[in-house]
């Protein structure tokens, strides 16, 4: 399937669960996707959590694909 051909798309917390599994997704639907996680295991090494961490990531990514056209901010801390 290919309803997000040519889009481009940042994923965060997408080391695991329904990070890892929403970029997977956009990627079988033709997305162009970059994963980020504060923790390894992801495309990107990124802390969401960080401001100037997301301006960058976001200014990177569309320097290197042309723009952004969806950002999914799934990542979070799990209390214990």
């Amino acid at each position: 399937m290919d309803r997000l051909k040519g889009k481009v798309a940042i994923v965060t917390g997408a080391a695991s669960g329904i990070g890892k599994a929403t970029v997977e997704l956009f990627r079988s639907e033709g997305a162009t996707v970059v994963g980020a996680d504060a923790v390894e295991g992801a495309d990107i090494q990124s802390d969401a959590g960080s401001e100037a961490a997301v301006r960058d990531l976001v200014a990177d990514v569309a320097a290197k694909h042309g723009g952004l056209d969806v950002f999914f901010a799934n990542a979070g801390i799990s209390g214990g």
